[in-house]
């Protein structure tokens, strides 16, 4: 039996059970911000012409989906909670991803005159949105 054992008076079994206990109203708030920016991807995405966001349509969507992201991964992964050092490995890859993300967007802009010039006639019979 080493030191360490010897002096850990504590078992396992003390920590088997250790949660970070969140109040209920904080759980329901989560969920109906997360209901809401769902709602509001979807009404975004439907009136894309109406409210002329073409060109930000994109950035919007991503932004809306970076915030559910950090709301999911503050409260139900508990990092809001963890270590300092840990939160910092987790967003650094969290950066990088996004980072990885935007560079390959950047590169949208080399073909977007194949896109325009598909020919009207080749289209699919439905698209996505349409009733």
């Amino acid at each position: 039996m080493t030191n360490h054992d010897a002096n850990h008076d504590s078992t396992a079994e003390d920590h088997a059970y250790f949660s970070h206990p969140m109040p209920v109203w904080m759980l329901l708030a989560i969920f109906f911000s997360l209901v809401f920016l769902t709602v509001m991807t979807v009404v975004m995405s439907e009136l894309t012409d109406a409210l002329q966001l073409q060109q930000w349509e994109l950035w919007i969507s991503m932004g809306i989906a970076t915030l559910k992201a950090m709301l999911v991964i503050f409260f139900f992964m508990h990092v809001l909670y963890d270590k300092g050092f840990n939160r910092l490995m987790f967003f650094a890859s969290f950066l990088f991803a996004g980072l990885f993300i935007a560079l390959t967007l950047l590169d949208t802009y080399q073909y977007r005159q194949d896109v325009s010039s598909f020919p009207k006639s080749e289209l699919p019979a439905r698209q996505v949105g349409d009733k």
